[in-house]
């Protein structure tokens, strides 16, 4: 069989999206072990938050009951910012060089998307304390001291300032089975993530994983020994943007819930080709839309690490 230019075309485009969407199905993304991802199915998701109804009242026999509805929440709007990235191959260089490694860029393509998504999760975490660039239903960053309530009760905090270790560890897990939801009642739910920098890989997996407690003689047991999953995250190194003292405890089931941390995929990661006759210039553009942030604090706590 004679391979003309059109059929070359053919079998390199082929090649080109075998590896773009080999390469975004293999990928092992950090991001999506903490955030909700879902299909984004219109141009913009609001979130209206609530909360449920209250407690039950003791009443007579003949008494008419107390009647109570739904407390109404907060609006939080998600919507898709484009992203793009694109690379070219020459005429001549499909002519002199091996299709398959002009193909490769699809690999680098497939893996910069990746990456572009790996690097906007950090930034919601890496960015927890400050609202440059997210914001959740009530106007806050993810970790504030003064997050509101929608009953209008007393203020919510998940942050703090301990360093990582075994003391407070504890606060923050009692923080976590104390929280409230908008009413001031208890959620009942526990953190079952541990989320450091690999600064913190060592003690945290040493304190997750020791069947006795760490750094004492007695022969108590660890009362964490696979209570938490330890999620080491590289890019929420000081390094990265972020730093090498701060740690999370997190609810996996509460984030990725909805109501949590978010990733709406309105278009997933894909690539189109486009040849130039004139030129002979075949152009390969990678298209993804997506929202992304939080609507509700809940399903994280937030440590400093710096005192």
């Amino acid at each position: 069989m004679v391979t003309n230019t059109t059929s070359w075309d053919k079998i390199f485009n082929g090649l080109v999206d075998d590896l773009f969407y080999q390469d975004l199905g293999d990928a092992k993304a950090m991001y999506t072990k903490i955030f909700n991802v879902a299909r984004m199915d219109k141009p913009q998701i609001k979130h209206l938050t609530g909360v449920g109804f209250d407690d039950w009242k003791p009443s007579g026999e003949t008494l008419v009951p107390d009647y109570t509805t739904n407390l109404q929440g907060m609006i939080k709007n998600y919507v898709p910012t484009v992203w793009k990235s694109a690379f070219n191959v020459t005429r001549e260089l499909k002519d002199d060089v091996d299709y398959k490694e002009v193909a490769e860029g699809a690999r680098e393509l497939s893996r910069t998307a990746t990456r572009t998504l790996e690097k906007e999760g950090a930034k919601l975490l890496n960015n927890a304390t400050n609202t440059t660039y997210f914001t959740g239903k009530d106007g806050l960053a993810l970790a504030s001291a003064s997050h509101t309530r929608e009953d209008g009760g007393t203020v919510i905090s998940n942050t703090g300032t301990g360093a990582f270790n075994e003391n407070n560890l504890e606060t923050a897990l009692i923080r976590f089975m104390e929280r409230v939801d908008g009413r001031g009642q208890l959620i009942d739910f526990t953190a079952n993530q541990l989320v450091v920098a690999p600064a913190l890989a060592k003690e945290a997996k040493i304190l997750m994983d020791s069947t006795g407690r760490v750094a004492t003689g007695n022969n108590d047991v660890n009362p964490y020994k696979g209570e938490l999953e330890v999620l080491v995250y590289p890019r929420l190194a000081a390094s990265q943007g972020g730093s090498d003292t701060a740690w999370f405890v997190m609810n996996s089931t509460y984030n990725k819930s909805g109501k949590g941390l978010n990733f709406f995929m309105r278009v997933n990661p894909e690539i189109q080709t486009e040849k130039d006759i004139e030129t002979g210039v075949t152009k390969f553009v990678g298209y993804m839309r997506f929202a992304e942030g939080f609507t509700d604090f809940r399903g994280v706590e937030y440590l400093t690490g710096t005192a």
